[in-house]
């Protein structure tokens, strides 16, 4: 009988503490056969340009984290333009596409504009490098053509002397023939013992338009090598070859295309005197090519450039090398071969 009171007084009890509306006090745990929804869906980057056969990747965000399906869909508005592929979108030919991206029922989109990959100008060549190179020298018209031979600086040809005495940018003092001259133009600023002008060295380390040959001859944005990008071109693989019986080497491009460089001579006259020989000394079979840099010399043991302001950078090929290479230099009134460059943009 005690027992029974003391069962219908506890129920009494719990009864009283639960009152109508408290099956919601408490949350109610998450039922795992229950599906959580997509409610968003974003795409980065919004829009892109592409070359045609070049590829950009796009990346698609899904929200909530805790999605139960977070699959994401993708098509393109015009396949013939643009196709897609797990993100990766690759033009095909010139025009506009909208990329979709779709997870559930919501969607995202990047507006994709393709166009034509730029083409190598008229007389240049597309090694997959960061210019064009003409295909043949400067005032030649075949690619094994050794063409005109310039003083590093000047815009005419010198067939004469190729002496110091000559040289549009030196000057001597006090008729010190028997000694390298001053600069007048292109001295770096730590060489003020090289510089012939006024003041101080004009600091000019790369030639200016004006001095720049192959912009003057060919115009528009034609110009000598820097010294970047004969260390580019010394990058690509290479092999001695012949074109119509003229000994040379081919560069071998990243996209396959091939350059021929003739292994030209070049010319000088070292006659320290107030009358220099009348013709210059031709040394063949060099393939020597003036860059649009003067000379410096580079430590990498104690970090230290110096430069040589009288001398110019040079791309060379030797006999006895296996390969081109970018680390010579020449007096400025040696008179050496131009292969132009045309920028990529």
């Amino acid at each position: 009988m005690k027992t029974r009171y003391f069962l219908l007084a506890a129920l009494a009890i719990l009864a009283g503490c639960t009152k109508p509306g408290d099956d919601n006090k408490y949350p109610k745990p998450i039922d795992p056969s229950q599906d959580v929804a997509v409610t968003g869906i974003t795409v980065s980057p919004g829009s892109a340009q592409l070359a045609v056969g070049a590829t950009v990747t796009l990346t698609a965000t899904v929200t909530p984290d805790n999605a139960t399906d977070k699959t994401v869909t993708w098509s393109s508005s015009d396949n013939g333009v643009a196709t897609v592929a797990g993100g990766l979108v690759t033009g095909v030919a010139a025009g506009s596409a909208t990329i979709t991206a779709k997870a559930g029922d919501k969607t995202a989109s990047c507006a994709i504009t393709v166009a034509e990959p730029p083409h190598a100008p008229e007389g240049a060549v597309d090694l997959g490098l960061s210019v064009y190179w003409a295909t043949c020298n400067l005032g030649a018209s075949t690619p094994e053509g050794f063409g005109d031979f310039y003083c590093w600086g000047e815009i005419v040809p010198n067939k004469e002397k190729c002496s110091w005495l000559e040289y549009k940018w030196a000057v001597y003092k006090d008729e010190e023939y028997y000694t390298t001259p001053y600069v007048t133009k292109y001295c770096h600023k730590d060489q003020p013992n090289a510089w012939g002008g006024e003041g101080e060295p004009d600091g000019l380390m790369v030639l200016l338009p004006e001095d720049d040959a192959a912009t003057v001859v060919l115009g528009g944005k034609w110009r000598m090598p820097t010294p970047d990008e004969f260390s580019e071109l010394c990058e690509l693989s290479s092999r001695t070859a012949q074109k119509n019986g003229v000994d040379g080497w081919e560069l071998i491009g990243k996209n396959g295309n091939i350059l021929f460089l003739p292994k030209a001579p070049f010319r000088y006259n070292n006659t320290y005197s107030a009358v220099p020989e009348e013709k210059y000394i031709e040394v063949p079979n060099m393939g020597e090519y003036w860059s649009s840099g003067i000379a410096r010399y580079t430590s990498e043991e104690v970090d230290f450039i110096y430069y040589f302001s009288q001398n110019a950078l040079i791309l060379a090929f030797h006999d006895n090398d296996n390969r081109p290479y970018f680390k010579g230099h020449h007096p400025r009134h040696y008179a050496l071969p131009i292969r132009p460059v045309y920028p990529k943009e």
